[in-house]
């Protein structure tokens, strides 16, 4: 894990961790926009009902986007999370890699205070 990632606490610790800046350039607002191109409901409904009851937010049609999307070449379990403006983008192949991608990312949440420097994290 990088010096700068330590800003973060995420448990257990990813294979992976960089960030690129540490000025916050993704802000969890009401205005948050949720896709999901992952085929896992469940997992998504859940995320859903974490940023209500953590943030009281409801997901809306336009705004910042968090985006799962299915990607066949991501090991069983396994999941890439990156973070730019406007977009947190969640990769994985299986349920196993999107909760473990959407863990990663609520415990980001927190710990940022809803704030996102630009980052990439793969486990």
């Amino acid at each position: 894990m990088s010096k700068k990632a330590l800003k973060y606490a995420v448990i257990p610790e990813p294979q992976h961790f960089e960030t690129v800046d540490e000025q916050p350039v993704f802000f969890l607002t009401a205005n948050v926009r949720l896709e999901n191109n992952s085929g896992v409901a469940d997992v998504f409904d859940c995320f859903c009902e974490f940023l209500l009851k953590a943030f009281d937010i409801t997901p809306r049609q336009t705004g910042e986007c968090i985006r799962l999307e299915k990607d066949a070449d991501i090991s069983a379990e396994g999941y890439t999370l990156e973070v730019t403006e406007d977009l947190v983008q969640i990769k994985a192949s299986d349920a196993s890699g999107f909760f473990y991608g959407l863990q990663t990312l609520s415990q980001l949440l927190v710990s940022g205070e809803k704030e996102l420097c630009e980052m990439t994290v793969e486990d």
